[in-house]
């Protein structure tokens, strides 16, 4: 799993560059709209063609970053699939669709936001932390350490 996401979102970078996650959606032909919400960071869908992600903007702005490139990762990773992303339970395991979406974000945000990693004490966990992602993303980033090392 990790090495199949890793290796998406290099190739996203090696086509795009490292853009803001609202650029990045916009590349990958995605509609990004603001919609407030109460508990949920984002949604995910597809209208007749029409693929859509949404975040809500009352998030501070790296939980909507972190939302947007959760989505994006859906959208990128499972095609024509629904999803909302909601504010993750630490101790609740999530999905493979959700963990591979949770992944994605974090390993984009990494290399898009070294900055926002080395202000966290290059700490992952609470690097996850700030970007509104879960522990059990980070642990496996954390797992995978030599491979990230590489694809940096």
């Amino acid at each position: 799993m990790f090495e199949r996401i890793s290796k998406e979102v290099k190739i996203l970078i090696e086509r795009y560059g490292l853009l803001r996650p609202s650029e990045l959606a916009e590349h990958c032909g995605l509609f990004v709209l603001r919609v407030p919400y109460r508990r949920v960071h984002g949604v995910s869908l597809s209208l007749g063609g029409l693929r859509v992600v949404t975040v809500d903007p009352s998030l501070p702005a790296q939980r909507q970053n972190g939302a947007l490139l959760h989505e994006t990762g859906h959208q990128v990773l499972h095609p024509g699939t629904v999803g909302f992303f909601i504010e993750a339970n630490p101790f609740e395991r999530p999905t493979k669709y959700e963990l591979e979406a949770h992944l994605f974000a974090l390993l984009y945000a990494l290399r898009w936001d070294k900055w926002g990693f080395e202000e966290c004490g290059c700490d992952l966990f609470r690097f996850a932390g700030v970007y509104g992602l879960p522990y059990r993303a980070a642990e496996v980033v954390a797992w995978n350490f030599e491979k990230f090392r590489c694809f940096v």
